[in-house]
């Protein structure tokens, strides 16, 4: 798909795109609004922080793929890359009015990280198979 031809998809196939990356978005913050009162206190290099990554590598490579055909190959990375890392600092700053959480600077950047990670895997993806524009 090029460029030029996402913007002559249909609202269905426009919302095939963007509907798992919201999806999962909602999910985040569902998750993060549950009490927490009974885990543990978890260092800065837990189980924890790989899940925060695992999930925002998630996010980038569903958010990627929603962004596909909208944006240069240059450009689009560092959007969806903003996108997740605002979303995290927005996640965290949820979590302050949530009993028993509290944001973490630290759960911010392993958001950062795995979303960075979950862009290269997806671009990379996408340049090695010579079809950037494609689901």
């Amino acid at each position: 798909m090029t460029e030029k031809s996402y913007h002559k998809l249909s609202i269905k196939q426009k919302v095939s795109f963007i509907l798992p990356p919201v999806s999962w978005a909602i999910i985040i913050f569902a998750i993060s609004a549950i009490p927490s009162g009974r885990i543990p206190p978890l260092t800065i290099l837990s189980s924890d922080k790989l899940i925060h990554m695992t999930v925002y590598a998630i996010l980038g490579i569903l958010a990627f793929r929603a962004f596909n055909g909208t944006g240069s190959r240059i450009q689009a990375p560092w959007i969806i890359c903003l996108f997740c890392v605002l979303y995290g600092f927005g996640d965290e700053f949820h979590q302050m009015f949530v009993p028993g959480r509290n944001p973490s600077i630290f759960d911010v950047a392993a958001d950062a990280i795995g979303a960075i990670i979950g862009i290269i895997l997806w671009w990379k993806r996408k340049i090695l198979t010579g079809n950037f524009f494609s689901k």
